[in-house]
C-alpha cells in the first residue's frame, strides 16, 4: 500500500477533527441545552465525527487486498457518501429549528425537497454497491469515480441550494455571524466540488463541512451568551469557552500535523539508522559476552602457579612428571567447562600439551600448522583470538583463545588457551541475521581470516582497507550503498572487526508511524501527557534494566563483589584519570580452599569464599573497591593513608580469625600489598602483588607445616 504525504496529512487531520467534533458533541450534550436547535447541532457534530472517521479509515484500508481491507474500504466509502447527505438533511432541520426559536415559521417545502433528495441518494448508493456506476474499486482496492458520481453530486448540490433559500429569505431574523456560518455550510460544498473536479484525491468537502459545523456551533453559542438574562447563561458560557478551547486546539494541532507529516519520512530514515546502530551494538555486545567466559578462563589458567611451575619443568630432568601435571590441569578445565580443546605450549621446550597429555613439539619454522604460535608470541599480546584448524579434532576450524603465560617477573613461559567450535559461533551469527535481517562478517585485525554465518575464509589481506582505520573509533560507522546500510566497528576486547549489512534499512513502517501519530493526536493534549509519562517510565525501566545487566556483568554472582572485568575497567579509568598511583592494591588468595573443597565439599568452599567477601566488605568496603577475580582470588583497591591501610588490614585479619560459618572455621588469606605508585603500569602492579601474595602464602604453609594441595 502506498500512502502519499498528502493522504497521510488528510487522514490525520480528519481523525483529529472527528475526535474534536465528538468531544464538542459530548460537551454540548452534557450541558443539557433545552433548545431544539442545539440538539440538531449535537446530531451534526456526532455525524461529523463518523464522517471524519470513515473518510480517514477509507484512506488507511485502501490499497490492501485482504478480505478485511476490501470490506472496510467499501463500508467506509458508502458511509462517507451517506453521512454527507445525512448532514445536509440534519442541517435543514437545524435551520428550521433556529428560525422557529426566532418566531419565524418557514415553509415545509424546502425540508421535504431535501428529505426526498436524501432518500434518493440512499437508493443511488445502494444500487452502486451492485453496479459500480457511481464509483468502483480496481483490483488493487483503489477508489475510482464513475459517471454516476456526477449525478449524485448534482443531486446533493440541489439540496444544498434549496437549504439556502430559507436562510436568505428570513435573513433578518438571524444575526450576522449565524447567517454567515449557515450560508458557508450550505455553499462551501459547491466550492469543494469544483476543487475536487480539478484536484482528485483531496477531501476538501469533508474537512470543510466539519469546519463549517464548528462555526455554526460557535455562532450559536455566541448568540446565546450575549444575553446575561438567558437561562443557564453561565453554563452556556462555560460550553462556549470549552468549545473555543477545543477549536483552537484542533486548528493548532492540525497545522502541526501538516508540518509533521511532510517531514515524517525524513525522520523515519533517521530512526531507521538509529535502529540499525542499536542492532549493531546488540550484536557487538553479544559477541564480546560470548567470549568473556573463555577469555576469563584462559587468563585464570595463565595465573595458575602450578601450571607455571610445571611449564618451567617441561624442559627439565623429569618432563614426564611435568606432562602429567600439566595434563591434569588442562583436564580440569576441559571437564569443568566442556571446551572443545584445552592446550598449553611451553616456551623453552616447545612441547604442546592437551588434556590427553603430550601431543607434539611445535616447529613454526617448518610446520605451517604451528605458525600461529610464532605469530602470537611476536605480537606481544597477552590474549588474542585466532581462527585455525584443530589437529586434535579432525582438523575442524575452531576459534582459539590464546593467552600468554608469564612468570611473576614477566618472563614468557608459554601459551595456554581453549578452543571453541566455529559452528557454534556461526549458529549465533545466523540467529541474529534471521532475527534482524542483517548480514554479519567478522575479520581479525591482521586480515588473515573472515567469518560469516555460512562461510569462512583463511588467507592474507582479507581485511578491507576502510576497516583498518576504525581500530580507535568509539562508534559504529554507517555507509549506505545500493540500498544496504553497512555498520562497521572494532571490538577491542576481541581484536576483531565487525561489519553488519542491514538488508532492511527501511525498518520504520511509514503506515505504522502514521497510525501512532494519529492515535497520539486523537487522544488530545491529555493523552499526549499520558503517552509522555508512559514513554518516560518505559525508558527509565529499560535504562534501569540495562544498568542492572551491566552491573551483573561486572559483579561476581557468588559474592556480589566486582569481577575481573570490572577490575580492568576501573584500573583503566584510574590510569586515564592519573589517580592510579594514589591507590593501594591488595591481592589476596584463600589458603587451603582446595583442602576445604576436597574434604568438606564445594558448598563449604563457597561458604568460605562468601565469608571472605563479607569480612573484606566490612573491613575495607567504605575506603575502596573490592573484587573477586578468580576462584579463591580477591583484589582490593584502596584509597587511604598508610596508617588507615594498616588499621583496615588489622581489622580484616581480626574479622577473618573470628569468622565461623556453618561448615568452616576461621579464614586464612595470603596477601600481596602494593602501592600503585611503585609502577605506572597496571600489569606490573598486579604481577608484583601476585609475587608478594605467593611469598605470603609460602610463609603460611612453612609456619603451619601444612602441605599445600595443588
Amino acid at each position: 500500500m502506498v500512502i502519499t504525504d498528502l493522504e497521510i496529512a488528510q487522514a490525520s487531520i480528519e481523525l483529529m477533527g472527528g475526535f474534536v467534533s465528538g468531544l464538542l458533541a459530548i460537551i454540548v450534550a452534557i450541558s443539557r441545552h433545552p433548545e431544539a436547535s442545539m440538539k440538531q447541532i449535537v446530531k451534526m457534530l456526532f455525524l461529523c465525527t463518523a464522517l471524519f472517521g470513515s473518510d480517514a479509515l477509507a484512506y488507511l484500508f485502501r490499497g490492501n487486498t485482504d478480505t478485511v481491507s476490501i470490506c472496510m474500504t467499501r463500508i467506509c466509502n458508502f458511509s462517507v457518501f451517506f453521512l454527507n447527505f445525512r448532514l445536509a438533511y440534519v442541517a435543514v432541520g437545524y435551520i428550521y429549528s433556529i428560525l422557529q426559536e426566532k418566531q419565524v415559521v418557514p415553509k415545509e417545502l424546502y425540508r421535504k425537497i431535501v428529505h426526498l433528495g436524501f432518500w434518493a441518494a440512499v437508493v443511488i448508493l445502494t444500487v452502486n454497491l451492485f453496479t459500480g456506476w457511481m464509483y468502483y474499486f480496481d483490483g488493487d482496492n483503489y477508489y475510482h469515480r464513475n459517471w454516476g458520481w456526477y449525478v449524485y453530486t448534482g443531486l446533493s448540490l440541489v439540496c444544498l441550494l434549496v437549504s439556502c433559500v430559507p436562510v436568505i429569505q428570513y435573513r433578518r431574523a438571524l444575526d450576522r455571524f449565524t447567517r454567515f456560518s449557515l450560508l458557508l455550510f450550505e455553499l462551501f460544498p459547491i466550492i469543494a466540488v469544483v476543487i475536487q473536479c480539478m484536484f482528485y484525491g483531496i477531501s476538501v468537502s469533508n474537512m470543510g463541512i466539519g469546519l463549517c459545523i464548528v462555526l455554526i456551533l460557535v455562532s450559536y453559542l455566541v448568540d446565546l451568551t450575549r444575553s446575561d438574562s438567558a437561562k443557564g447563561s453561565v453554563q452556556r458560557r462555560r460550553s462556549y469557552d470549552t468549545s473555543v478551547l477545543f477549536i483552537i486546539m484542533a486548528v493548532s494541532v492540525s497545522a502541526s500535523i501538516i508540518c509533521c507529516i511532510i517531514s515524517i519520512r525524513h525522520i523515519a530514515a533517521e530512526i531507521s539508522q538509529t535502529s540499525s546502530q542499536v542492532i549493531a551494538r546488540i550484536v557487538g555486545d553479544h559477541l564480546e559476552n560470548t567470549f568473556l567466559r573463555p577469555i576469563t578462563v584462559t587468563e585464570t589458567m595463565s595465573k595458575d602457579y602450578s601450571l607455571q611451575k610445571y611449564m618451567k619443568q617441561s624442559s627439565g630432568d623429569n618432563p614426564k612428571a611435568a606432562e602429567q601435571e600439566i595434563a591434569a590441569s588442562l583436564e580440569a578445565i576441559h571437564s569443568g567447562f566442556d571446551y572443545r580443546m584445552v592446550y598449553a605450549v611451553c616456551q623453552d621446550s616447545g612441547n604442546y600439551y592437551t588434556y590427553d597429555g603430550f601431543v607434539k613439539t611445535v616447529d613454526p619454522e617448518h610446520d605451517p600448522a604451528d605458525r600461529w604460535y610464532r605469530n602470537f608470541v611476536a605480537s606481544g599480546q597477552n590474549c588474542a583470538l585466532e581462527l585455525d584448524t584443530d589437529e586434535a579434532n579432525d582438523w575442524a576450524l575452531s576459534v582459539f583463545v590464546n593467552t600468554a603465560v608469564r612468570s611473576p617477573d614477566g618472563t614468557l613461559l608459554g601459551v595456554c588457551g581453549v578452543g571453541l567450535e566455529l559452528e557454534t559461533l556461526q549458529a549465533q551469527l545466523k540467529e541474529f541475521e534471521d532475527r534482524y535481517q542483517i548480514k554479519i562478517t567478522l575479520y581479525d585485525r591482521n586480515g588473515r581470516y573472515q567469518i560469516q554465518s555460512g562461510s569462512t575464509q583463511l588467507g592474507e589481506g582479507l581485511l578491507p582497507e576502510e576497516l583498518a582505520e576504525m581500530e580507535d573509533a568509539q562508534e559504529y560507522r554507517l555507509q549506505t550503498q545500493d540500498g544496504i546500510l553497512r555498520m562497521s566497528g572494532f571490538l577491542k576486547s576481541l581484536g576483531w572487526y565487525l561489519t553488519i549489512d542491514d538488508l532492511a534499512p527501511g525498518r520504520v513502517d511509514i503506515t505504522r508511524l502514521v497510525m501512532l501519530n494519529i492515535v497520539v493526536f486523537l487522544a488530545g493534549m491529555f493523552l499526549l501527557v499520558v503517552a509522555f509519562c508512559v514513554i518516560t517510565i518505559r525508558e527509565r525501566n529499560i535504562a534501569r534494566e540495562l544498568e542492572e545487566k551491566r552491573k551483573n556483568s561486572l559483579h561476581d554472582e557468588l559474592t556480589g563483589l566486582k569481577n575481573r572485568r570490572a577490575l580492568l575497567e576501573d584500573c583503566e579509568q584510574l590510569q586515564q584519570a592519573g589517580t592510579l598511583k594514589e591507590q593501594t592494591l591488595i591481592l589476596m588468595d584463600l589458603n587451603e580452599l582446595k583442602r576445604t573443597n576436597d574434604t568438606l565439599g564445594h558448598q563449604a568452599g563457597d561458604e568460605l569464599i562468601q565469608g571472605t567477601a563479607q569480612c573484606l566488605t566490612e573491613a575495607m568496603g567504605d575506603v575502596g573497591q573490592l573484587y573477586r577475580t578468580g576462584g579463591d582470588e580477591f583484589v582490593a583497591i584502596l584509597s587511604c593513608s598508610q596508617q588507615e591501610l594498616h588499621n583496615r588490614l588489622t581489622l580484616f585479619q581480626r574479622l577473618a580469625d573470628s569468622w565461623k560459618g556453618s561448615q568452616t572455621g576461621p579464614i586464612s588469606v595470603a596477601k600481596g600489598v602494593v602501592s600503585c605508585a611503585e609502577s605506572p603500569d597496571y600489569s606490573t602492579i598486579m604481577d608484583l602483588a601476585d609475587q608478594r601474595m605467593y611469598e605470603d602464602k609460602e610463609k603460611y604453609y612453612l609456619s603451619t607445616g601444612k602441605k599445600r594441595r595443588q
